[in-house]
């Protein structure tokens, strides 16, 4: 059966490692779309973060935004779906995260359907500042975003953060001192919170978790999304590099990871492309829209 569809992570993936589109990626993408191979973006990004992509490429498909959270129709620059945490669940969470560490300290992405995405500017997480309009992301009074902020973020208590069901995503960060890596981290927090909500972890550099609401993962997303279009999973390829990304490997029939890529996933996908720098998604692109 013909790959019919392309599912690919943008950070450490399509994009480089400096969070830019190159133009062999760019080209690569226009040319598999006009032979008919779709493509999705599968990305932890919050919607906050996709305009400098979408306005790189000219991109009018969908993206799966924050880790499963949110579908984004990008040629209407509008969020069409999201699938939050439920209040309860986000605060039982907390507790326990806290009882398991404390002083974690938080940051919450919070999203409606119909909102719309802003156009890009200066203030873009390529700069290395993160842009919260419309108040999408809060934060509690500690926690420390990975880039500079601009503007004002609101703050607040935790639990008052996550209140409305609004809340999408959900980070975390140790509290200064506490020396472990991601993966160990990720291991504690999941056995903390028994599963009540998702976790996982997207980037080798930051230590950083994520969580969206149970259930939820670019892998559930993506299947109900590919789905609804009509294509089964034989016809799904799926191309990423972190833990992040494994919900969407498993579903899709096609699997490829990038060489740059997370040893768990190294260890559980054979099909190995180059690294994200080396154009290894544009090259995957234009093979699997040669043999449409």
């Amino acid at each position: 059966m013909a790959i019919r569809l392309l599912a690919t992570d943008l950070d450490g993936t399509f994009l480089g490692h400096d969070g830019t589109v190159s133009e062999g990626n760019r080209r690569a993408l226009h040319a598999a779309r006009e032979a008919g191979l779709e493509v999705m973006f599968v990305t932890g990004r919050p919607p906050r973060w996709l305009p400098s992509v979408i306005e790189q490429t000219d991109f009018t498909g969908y993206i799966v935004s924050a880790n499963g959270g949110i579908i984004v129709d990008a040629g209407r620059r509008e969020i069409v779906r999201t699938f939050p945490m439920r209040t309860v669940d986000a605060r039982l969470a907390v507790d326990r995260m806290l009882a398991a560490i404390p002083g974690l300290e938080f940051g919450v992405e919070r999203s409606e359907v119909g909102m719309r995405l802003a156009a890009a500017t200066a203030m873009d997480v390529t700069a290395g500042v993160e842009w919260s309009p419309n108040s999408e992301f809060v934060m509690t009074p500690g926690y420390q975003p990975r880039g500079a902020v601009a503007g004002s973020v609101p703050t607040g208590d935790i639990h008052d953060l996550v209140a409305g069901d609004r809340t999408v995503k959900m980070v975390a960060r140790p509290p200064e001192g506490d020396g472990r890596t991601a993966d160990e981290l990720l291991a504690v927090l999941e056995h903390a919170i028994e599963g009540v909500i998702q976790a996982t972890h997207s980037n080798i550099y930051d230590v950083l978790i994520e969580f969206s609401a149970a259930g939820v993962t670019k892998g559930s997303t993506l299947a109900l999304l590919a789905t609804e279009l009509g294509y089964a999973p034989d016809e799904v390829a799926a191309v990423g590099d972190m833990p992040n990304d494994e919900p969407m490997l498993a579903w899709a029939g096609n699997p490829f990871i990038v060489a740059n890529a997370h040893a768990s996933l190294l260890r559980r996908f054979d099909t190995i492309i180059g690294r994200n720098d080396e154009d290894a998604v544009g090259r995957l692109l234009l093979e699997l829209a040669g043999a449409l």
